[in-house]
């Protein structure tokens, strides 16, 4: 038995989806990522998620890194409400954006409420799809 532990211990590790090395890691949030982070044209960010579910790593990551003085001094009006709940909701965010910076080239409503469900996302991804719909939002 101690050989076979021995032959198996010096395997390569198995890679997730046959994803080849050089791709990105999808844990790790680059700070090239987080300098194009800018909360201007959010009025409020919503957290609910349930924390006896499983996969709620990444809304807890995005929660903590969202919080802090560092991201949030982009816009200190915004509102960050974090909603523990126990009856098995799906991890989400919610983004209200403020009704200043509607986009009539895009066709982006005043107002309207960004909803991300993090269930089967990486807290990158959902970064990453706060991220564009602020960008697009402050072309205008």
């Amino acid at each position: 038995m101690r050989m076979a532990f021995q032959k198996a211990s010096g395997l390569a590790p198995v890679i997730k989806f046959f994803r080849s090395p050089l791709a990105l890691n999808d844990l790790f949030i680059d700070r090239r990522i987080l300098t194009q982070l800018n909360l201007k044209p959010v009025k409020s960010i919503a957290f609910t998620f349930n924390p006896f579910f499983s996969r709620t790593f990444s809304i807890r990551n995005l929660c903590s890194l969202l919080n802090s003085p560092r991201w949030r001094s982009s816009n200190e009006n915004c509102l960050i409400k974090v909603n523990v709940r126990s009856d098995m909701t799906e991890p989400q965010i919610q983004v209200h954006f403020s009704k200043f910076f509607a986009n009539s080239l895009t066709r982006i409503a005043a107002g309207d409420i960004l909803v991300i469900k993090t269930e089967n996302l990486s807290d990158r991804e959902a970064l990453e799809i706060i991220i564009t719909q602020c960008q697009e939002r402050l072309l205008t």
